[in-house]
């Protein structure tokens, strides 16, 4: 099902109406406890504004920059995003596959549904791996050389979550 959106806040709509369960759903819009961070977090992104650069010659505009022994034909990388696999059958591949036909980089999240080999064999050569550095450092060791060795190009380490937040909607959905 492919539906055209012109903003985030249609995107949230269209999940909404996209038969997915409660659950789902919450778990996706969902933050800790009350969502105050969250909401704080919006507001602070809705403050930002673009200053335009009026009267300049834009005939020949550059977006592209290197990043992690990459060239990038714009400076965006999808960022980690959890669980894809409970929204959509292709899972973290399928988001790889899009990143890879736009030419940006993807973020392959600790907590995805797809393998970090199953997401480099659709995007070799384009990936970073998120890293919760866990107590287990086996483990954590392990991930980052298995990462290494399939040819990520980066850690995006994630730290300001030692412990999992209290996530109030997933808890009044058991």
């Amino acid at each position: 099902m492919y539906q055209e959106f012109l903003n985030l806040e249609e995107v949230e709509e269209l999940a909404r109406r996209s038969g997915l369960a409660k659950q789902t759903i919450d778990y996706y819009a969902g933050a800790a406890e009350t969502k105050f961070s969250a909401r704080e977090n919006l507001a602070v992104f809705q403050r930002i504004k673009l200053l335009p650069r009026l009267l300049r010659n834009v005939s020949t505009v550059d977006t592209s920059t290197r990043l992690f022994g990459m060239d990038l034909a714009f400076p965006v990388i999808v960022a980690p995003m959890a669980m894809q696999g409970m929204a959509h059958v292709g899972r973290e591949v399928a988001a790889a596959h899009a990143a890879a036909n736009a030419g940006i980089p993807y973020t392959l999240s600790t907590m995805s549904t797809s393998s970090q080999d199953e997401v480099a064999a659709a995007y070799p050569g384009g990936l970073l791996f998120q890293l919760y550095v866990i107590r287990n450092r086996v483990v954590v060791r392990e991930w980052v050389q298995h990462a290494e060795a399939l040819g990520y190009k980066a850690l995006v380490v994630t730290v300001d979550a030692p412990r999992l937040g209290k996530r109030e909607d997933d808890e009044r959905n058991r």
